[in-house]
């Protein structure tokens, strides 16, 4: 309920975005999953007036939580065209380096859901350009996640 208060003010975000996180990495985990937590931080991703600082600490929040599997078909459930297209344009401005690598690591762990999946169609020219870039990335990690993006996007549809 804090974030969708005060979803544009940067001090609020940040902190709450790190709590939650830091929550999320202890036995509360699950209280976590369930609350509107995650559903405050996805929507506070759509707000246009979040700072750089704020959005890092969004997407490094869920891109925590999208590595446990409740959180991940917790954020697919609330997943919708909108959000979509925000974490696709996140991953693919490099200039903002951490908020593009955590985008695409939420896009990532989600793909495995046909749900995701179908969203994901509508944006496979803007997804093979950020993985183009990623793959070319000086960062082992980007290249990393760039190959596995590609490989769970293969095993889940047409990808070209």
């Amino acid at each position: 309920m804090l974030l969708s208060a005060h979803k544009t003010d940067p001090v609020i975000v940040g902190h709450t975005a790190c709590i939650i996180k830091n929550l999320s990495l202890s036995k509360n985990r699950q209280r976590i999953i369930e609350s509107l937590c995650v559903e405050g931080l996805l929507q506070t991703m759509l707000s246009t007036d979040i700072q750089e600082d704020c959005l890092h600490c969004v997407t490094s929040c869920l891109a925590e939580l999208a590595k446990q599997e409740g959180a991940t078909l917790c954020m697919v459930q609330r997943m919708d065209e909108p959000l979509t297209k925000c974490l696709v344009r996140l991953a693919g401005q490099l200039e903002h380096t951490e908020a593009s690598f955590q985008a695409a690591s939420i896009i990532q762990h989600m793909t495995g859901h046909e749900k995701m999946m179908l969203l994901v169609k509508r944006h496979i020219g803007e997804i093979q350009a950020y993985l183009k870039n990623f793959l070319t990335h000086r960062e082992i990690r980007f290249q990393q996640l760039g190959i596995s993006t590609f490989c769970r996007l293969r095993e889940g549809t047409s990808f070209p």
